[in-house]
């Protein structure tokens, strides 16, 4: 059971102070937005944005050498071969390279991959070590 309460009139009494504008918290302010304002808080949020990537590049360029390597993807002229050259520089004594998609015979697949395999085996700086289908795996001599 419940009643139903009609009234004919609401009204509540609110006093007027005035409104002031909230600031918008750093964190919901574009990158450009924070550049144009210098406060402390703004600088602070501006800062974190840009070194957090900074930080994580520099991290991954002064890091301990690279154990294993494993090129997939791009199998364009362009892509594989840059791949090669930006990465095995990184892989330590010991370490591991492994492509995919490496076929000796162009009927069956792209070029790009088996080229690298090539390129590295002929670098002298890595062994063949194992072949599973497409798959090259070389250690860094």
């Amino acid at each position: 059971e419940y009643k139903i309460s009609e009234f004919e009139r609401y009204a509540m009494r609110i006093e007027s102070h005035g409104i002031k504008a909230a600031l918008p918290s750093a964190k919901s302010m574009s990158t450009p937005e924070l550049l144009d304002n210098p406060g402390p808080i703004y600088r602070g949020e501006l800062v974190w944005r840009i070194g957090l990537p900074l930080s994580a590049l520099l991290l991954a360029l002064l890091a301990i050498p690279l154990s294993f390597v494993f090129i997939d993807g791009g199998h364009g002229s362009e892509p594989a071969p840059r791949d090669f050259e930006l990465w095995t520089p990184w892989i330590e004594d010991g370490g591991i390279l492994a492509i995919h998609d490496v076929f000796p015979d162009p009927a069956d697949g792209g070029r790009p991959p088996y080229e690298i395999y090539c390129r590295a085996i002929e670098s002298g700086e890595f062994t063949d070590v194992s072949a599973t289908g497409s798959l090259r795996v070389l250690r860094r001599n």
